[in-house]
């Protein structure tokens, strides 16, 4: 394999750990405003609230969507370009979101 082979590659590989890296960074950052906020209360001498009461809820439903999604458009183009039986490998992402979109319905929302 070339070098002009592997930049495709090369570039595939950097862009979904650079997409991974920002989730991780968003989700951190929004910890880190949230316990600012707790923080600045605590010295205003105001009551801390519930915690739990602050997070959000995750959206079990836009996740369960997302997957599908994700799992048809891999299932699709993989049966579609390489075969039929590595199109398999999207049904595993249909599953998961199947599986979110079941607990959402089955859990007990939270007050």
């Amino acid at each position: 394999m070339n070098v002009v082979e592997m930049i495709p590659i090369l570039i595939t590989s950097a862009s979904v750990f650079a997409v991974i890296a920002y989730a991780i960074y968003l989700e951190f950052r929004k910890k880190k405003l949230l316990s600012d906020q707790v923080m600045a209360l605590i010295e205003k001498g105001g009551q801390v609230p519930d915690l739990q009461a602050l997070i959000p809820r995750p959206n079990y439903v836009r996740r369960g969507y997302m997957l599908m999604g994700f799992g048809i458009a891999l299932t699709l183009a993989l049966a579609m370009n390489v075969s039929f039986a590595s199109g398999a490998w999207g049904l595993l992402f249909i599953g998961l979101g199947g599986a979110y979109l079941l607990a959402e319905k089955t859990s007990e929302t939270r007050p």
